[in-house]
């Protein structure tokens, strides 16, 4: 469902005159094409009040879906952790869809839950690449490889 402009314009002109910035249509057009096509009316409230109260500098467009959605990249980390703690007690982590893609180009949980700690760094770089939107990582074969097998 597309922002509601009349909320867009609204958040935007507090933006713009929060961080001392003149109007620009291009520029206005240009976020919200951007924004529209990745956010719901509410998700870009949301984005938009928090970075009204915690940034010091003009946003950059991903700014905002990091506000709403989060930061992938600590995201990613914060399920690698606790898909190894969860590991660590041959327990099954509860992940986001992300989280599960990202497992799934690893070759799935037991390649994690059986890993030596060796191969973990790998594994673990590749989890954090193929997490969220970007296409699955290519794990390294080595990394893949269960012990006791060649």
């Amino acid at each position: 469902m597309p922002i509601d402009r009349t909320v867009f314009t609204r958040e935007f002109t507090l933006l713009l005159e929060r961080f001392g910035r003149d109007p620009h249509p291009l520029m206005t057009q240009r976020y919200f094409e951007y924004l529209n096509a990745r956010l719901t009316t509410s998700e870009f409230e949301t984005a938009a009040r928090k970075i009204f109260e915690q940034d010091q500098f003009w946003p950059a467009p991903v700014a905002f879906l990091h506000a709403a959605k989060g930061d992938p990249a600590q995201l990613a980390r914060q399920e690698w952790d606790a898909l190894i703690e969860s590991a660590a007690k041959n327990e099954l982590a509860e992940l986001s869809e992300a989280g599960k893609k990202a497992l799934r180009a690893l070759g799935g949980w037991s390649t994690v839950a059986y890993a030596d700690q060796a191969r973990l760094p790998s594994l673990r770089r590749a989890f954090l690449e193929s997490y969220g939107d970007q296409g699955p990582a290519q794990v390294p074969h080595e990394a893949l490889q269960l012990e006791g097998t060649p």
